[in-house]
């Protein structure tokens, strides 16, 4: 008798739990912590799919600071972003770079204490690269957004 009670809610149950397995497909991260030193230096990657995000830096200033670079892939659009999770920095970049393999840079987003950096007058960019020109200073956000090859 149960059973039969409880039939017709067998079908939506298994579609709701099929459901939950694709959730992590809709939305995709790879994410990582790292610590920027004065004076020293660096570079960090991460992956998504078949791309590499990878972060360049030279920097100074009076202590160290927590960083993250992020690749995620946000209802389509994947983004790569370099950023300090506890605004503001007190890091002042010499050199930066974002160098991008498997995928192309389509759109790019610098921003500063100040407001956003300008492309050809504080940095450059082509469809695989972005680095710093002018622009020596700190930053609170890079955001480059990828088109997969």
């Amino acid at each position: 008798f149960f059973l039969l009670l409880f039939r017709p809610m067998r079908v939506p149950f298994l579609f709701l739990v099929s459901l939950l397995f694709l959730l992590p497909l809709a939305y995709c991260e790879s994410s990582l912590m790292f610590n920027i030193k004065p004076d020293i230096p660096d570079k960090v990657s991460v992956e998504l799919f078949d791309m590499t995000c990878t972060f360049v830096y030279s920097a100074n200033g009076g202590s160290s600071e927590e960083w993250v670079i992020e690749f995620s892939d946000e209802t389509g659009d994947n983004v790569c972003t370099v950023a300090r999770p506890n605004p503001p920095s007190y890091i002042y970049f010499n050199e930066f770079a974002v160098h991008v393999s498997g995928g192309e840079i389509e759109e790019t987003l610098i921003e500063t204490s100040n407001g956003p950096l300008h492309e050809a007058e504080d940095f450059v960019s082509d469809i695989s690269s972005l680095r710093n020109s002018a622009y020596k200073g700190s930053l609170n956000v890079i955001e480059v957004q990828i088109t997969e090859l």
